[in-house]
């Protein structure tokens, strides 16, 4: 393949200006995302299933039921108690809202590192082998411009 020029032109300070941008902005995206899956920990917190079988036990509690759910039944049957439920059900809140922050972090940077990746204008100088079209046939040998460069030397 023959090398190309950059489709889109722009002068080299604004590319410049818009990695530079993109590199301030860059914590703020880091933080953005640490704090939103801060704020949405709770609610995917709910997937687990301690903290769904404490508020499961906690509305039994509440609004006494005659028929229990199987997991109730399994949590009464194995003599459980309420406070061993809720020191479980909090250290696993408290470990999703730690961890949902640190990867809502690393989202954010992830993000923003892509940003940076995709702002960088890349220019091929060189030819090379298309290597999905090519069939090794060698049919291309005489005309590459490496061998053209190679007899020019020669003479």
């Amino acid at each position: 393949m023959p090398p190309y020029e950059n489709r889109v032109k722009e002068s080299r300070t604004r590319g410049v200006h818009r990695i530079l941008l993109y590199l301030t902005v860059l914590p703020l995206l880091a933080i953005a995302g640490a704090l939103f899956m801060n704020l949405a920990s709770d609610s995917l917190s709910q997937g687990n299933k301690e903290i769904r079988l404490y508020g499961m036990v906690m509305e039994q509690e509440i609004n006494s039921q005659d028929r229990l759910s199987p997991e109730l039944e399994a949590f009464y049957g194995q003599g459980g108690t309420i406070e061993s439920l809720r020191e479980k059900a909090e250290r696993t809140a408290k470990d999703f809202k730690l961890y949902g922050t640190i990867v809502g972090a690393l989202i954010g940077l992830v993000v923003g590192l892509s940003l940076i990746g995709l702002s960088v204008k890349r220019t091929r100088r060189t030819y090379e082998i298309n290597g999905t079209a090519c069939v090794s046939c060698a049919r291309c040998f005489s005309y590459c411009p490496q061998n053209q460069k190679d007899k020019k030397q020669d003479i």
